[in-house]
């Protein structure tokens, strides 16, 4: 995999340039399709998630349609540690005696509690309010890491075996000033070089540039 920086120093924004070798996977793409790439959590999070929690890493949690295995490779692979759920938001409200979170969490305040999460994971959560739960109970309340689609800014009349795309990288402070991001825009951008990805191409068959340019004669 290439990873190029085009940020200048200073900028706001990271912005990288991924390149991927599709030589020997049998993907092919045309132009207007999309880099599917499925990611995993950050090692540092998914460890920090359980010192937050105080679970037990080797506990044995079944996650739906993958099977029975270990919780700390369930947290890494398959459960995404970036996003807060409306479930977790259920279990908390039923759970705390927080005031604050439970006029938070009433219908008719969905824009504080937008404020509040931002920039929240559920390990901070976890962090501020204890969350009582089992390791199938945050399996249960954890959504389940989907595949991020990315346009392709490259072209197979190039070469076709070599697909790039052009990626902002998401990175910020949590609310306890400890480094969060985006799963998979850090999951690229923090990848070695030569580390094995789960790629796979989405069809656009409907967004196509004509295959011809054809002018009429003037008359």
């Amino acid at each position: 995999m290439g990873n190029r920086l085009l940020s200048l120093p200073g900028a706001q924004k990271e912005v990288r340039q991924f390149s991927f070798d599709l030589t020997g996977t049998g993907l092919s793409y045309d132009v207007g399709d999309a880099l599917g790439v499925r990611p995993f959590n950050d090692l540092g999070l998914v460890w920090e998630f359980l010192a937050t929690t105080g679970l037990d890493p080797a506990a044995v949690v079944d996650v739906p349609k993958v099977g029975s295995l270990p919780l700390s490779i369930a947290l890494e692979e398959h459960l995404d540690l970036t996003k807060v759920t409306p479930e977790l938001l259920k279990h908390l409200a039923e759970s705390t005696a927080d005031p604050y979170l439970k006029t938070l969490m009433r219908q008719d305040n969905k824009g504080e509690l937008a404020k509040w999460l931002w920039g929240r994971q559920p390990v901070d959560i976890a962090a501020e309010h204890p969350v009582l739960a089992d390791p199938q109970r945050w399996v249960d309340m954890l959504k389940r890491i989907q595949p991020r689609l990315y346009s392709i800014s490259s072209s197979p009349l190039s070469n076709p075996m070599i697909v790039r795309t052009t990626v902002s990288v998401i990175r910020y402070p949590g609310p306890t000033g400890r480094p969060r991001g985006g799963l998979c825009s850090t999951y690229l951008a923090d990848s070695e070089q030569n580390q094995s990805l789960a790629l796979h191409v989405q069809r656009s068959p409907h967004f196509r540039p004509p295959a011809t340019t054809r002018t009429s004669p003037r008359s």
